[in-house]
């Protein structure tokens, strides 16, 4: 099933938990003209949450609280973030850790995610947000993370579209822009979409993993 919330119920029901943030992310309505328009830093991508992101990863976080209530979940790609990572917050149901392959950013976990030595089916959310774009080798990605969330599991992930190279080397390059067509060539055989979105800055995805046959 594709879900389609409205987005003032969305806004009802997670600023709660946007107001209780230790640093709380920046929406739609507090963002000033230049961030509306996308016109900001490359170097403070992940400072705040742009339109588009803003409002999917909302949507996504209550379909996904809604579905599964509680687990174990994974986010990946914590550089720049505040601890704990940048959405984590908005999973309050879940054991929450974090992964990254610079040590330099405190990850919880230190490894590189296209090869991880989790168990398979260890996972039941993993958050991928403006991280693939930074992973040379996508395909091993996309695999791995059919090996490690398990089956009903969800994967949130997403890719910058019309946006700015932002390498910062040498912890990561920038490499991929991926369109919803992309996204589903990559993990259409393991995952089903429960939501989708692309607009002119990001593409983005809510993944259901797929029973193993």
């Amino acid at each position: 099933m594709l879900y389609a919330l409205p987005l003032d119920d969305i806004r009802n029901n997670i600023g709660e938990i946007l107001n209780g943030m230790k640093n709380p992310v920046k929406t739609l309505n507090s963002m000033d003209d230049n961030e509306q328009l996308g016109v900001i830093d490359c170097n403070q991508e992940r400072s705040f949450l742009r339109k588009s992101c803003d409002n999917f990863i909302i949507n996504a976080s209550l379909i996904t609280c809604a579905e599964l209530k509680s687990g174990q979940l994974l986010y990946v790609g914590t550089a720049g973030d505040p601890d704990g990572g940048e959405y984590t917050a908005l999973f309050p149901g879940f054991v929450r850790s974090t992964a990254d392959a610079d040590p330099r950013w405190s990850p919880d976990i230190v490894c590189d995610i296209t090869k991880t030595n989790f168990r398979d089916a260890h996972w039941d959310v993993i958050v991928c947000s403006n991280v693939i774009e930074h992973i040379p080798n996508i395909n091993m990605l996309s695999n791995e993370m059919a090996r490690i969330i398990r089956p009903g599991g969800h994967l949130l992930i997403d890719c910058p579209w019309n946006y700015p190279y932002h390498a910062e080397p040498p912890s990561f390059g920038d490499y991929w822009r991926i369109s919803l067509d992309g996204f589903n060539q990559l993990f259409g055989e393991n995952f089903s979409p429960i939501l989708a979105e692309q607009n002119q800055q990001s593409t983005h995805l809510l993944y259901k993993r797929v029973s193993q046959k």
